[in-house]
């Protein structure tokens, strides 16, 4: 959460510098992935995705002071993908 919150804060900041400074709390590495069986390594996945798909809204809407609800964003974002 505080890494989100970093990111809407200091828009003009690398996203690998926010990951890492907030690794550097001891939050963890948002990003971390494994090579291995864990039944967390999706989880992981999942994180380390959303984390840069949440750094994309911010860079795109932080002009507007987040006219655009992350929510809406998100919905357009799926719109646009490929049907599978």
């Amino acid at each position: 959460m505080m890494m989100l919150y970093d990111m809407m804060r200091n828009p003009d900041v690398p996203m690998m510098d926010i990951v890492v400074r907030q690794a550097m709390t001891g939050s963890g590495y948002a990003l971390y992935t494994e090579d291995s069986d864990s039944y967390k390594v999706p989880l992981y996945e999942e994180k380390a995705g959303m984390t840069t798909l949440f750094y994309e809204y911010v860079q795109q809407n932080h002009e507007s002071s987040y006219e655009v609800p992350w929510s809406v964003w998100l919905e357009e974002q799926e719109a646009q993908l490929p049907a599978a």
